[in-house]
């Protein structure tokens, strides 16, 4: 997205999360209204609330972002793998290398 400011490249964190968060399918989702780049945080809590009655997939790469950002997410690597198509599991092992710095 071309609002991110300069400085989320460089934090493996907010890298990785974002990565996540502007896929194709959570783009749709207008998520970026839970990001506060001037705060410095994302307000996972309250975008996991309203996460609740989206699609098993969809809440599942918000929880991803949430636990390459913070570790809040508690996700697993299980239900990663027998949820998401090929093309959101790439998104997330992109992210994981984001946030490893690989």
């Amino acid at each position: 997205m071309d609002d991110t400011p300069a400085w989320v490249a460089a934090d493996p964190e907010w890298a990785a999360a974002l990565h996540v968060l502007d896929g194709r399918v959570l783009r749709r989702k207008d998520v970026r209204q839970w990001v506060d780049f001037d705060r410095r945080t994302i307000e996972f809590p309250t975008l996991l609330e309203a996460a609740g009655p989206w699609s098993h997939g969809e809440r599942l790469l918000v929880q991803v972002a949430a636990d390459l950002f913070n570790g809040s997410g508690e996700t697993r690597l299980n239900e990663l793998l027998q949820t998401l198509d090929d093309e959101n599991l790439a998104l997330v092992l992109e992210a994981i290398r984001l946030r490893r710095r690989w």
